[in-house]
C-alpha cells in the first residue's frame, strides 16, 4: 500500500500497528493474510482477531494482541525519538484511539 511505501522511506525504527479490516466477507481471511506481504517495517504489531492471519503469515519481528488495551503497554514503552509508527485499520477498528493513548 501507499502508506507502507511512505513508511519505508522514513529513517528510524519503523513500527506498523495494524487492526482488523472490516466488511470483507468471504475474502476476510485471505485479505488479512495478504497484508503480511506488503508490510515493510522493523516491527509489526497486530491488534484484533482477523489481523492475526497477517501476524501468522508475517516472517519478521512481531507481536500479537487481541485488543487495544493489551497492546497499549508495549506501545507506551517505546522511546518516541527515532521511531516512526504507522497505525492502520478499518474505521471499526478505531486505531486512532490506540494511537492517541500511546502518545499521551
Amino acid at each position: 500500500s501507499a502508506a507502507m511505501e511512505v513508511l519505508h522511506q522514513q529513517t528510524g525504527m519503523k513500527i506498523v500497528v495494524l487492526g482488523d479490516i472490516s466488511e470483507l466477507g468471504e475474502q476476510a481471511e485471505r485479505t488479512h493474510r495478504e497484508v503480511a506481504t506488503v508490510i515493510k517495517a522493523d516491527l509489526f504489531i497486530a491488534v484484533g482477531a482477523m489481523i492475526k492471519f497477517a501476524y501468522d503469515a508475517y516472517a519478521g519481528k512481531k507481536y500479537y494482541f487481541t485488543n487495544k488495551a493489551e497492546a497499549l503497554p508495549l506501545l507506551q514503552s517505546f522511546d518516541r525519538a527515532g521511531n516512526v509508527l504507522l497505525f492502520k485499520g478499518s474505521r471499526r477498528a478505531a486505531m486512532e484511539q490506540l494511537m492517541a493513548m500511546a502518545i499521551e
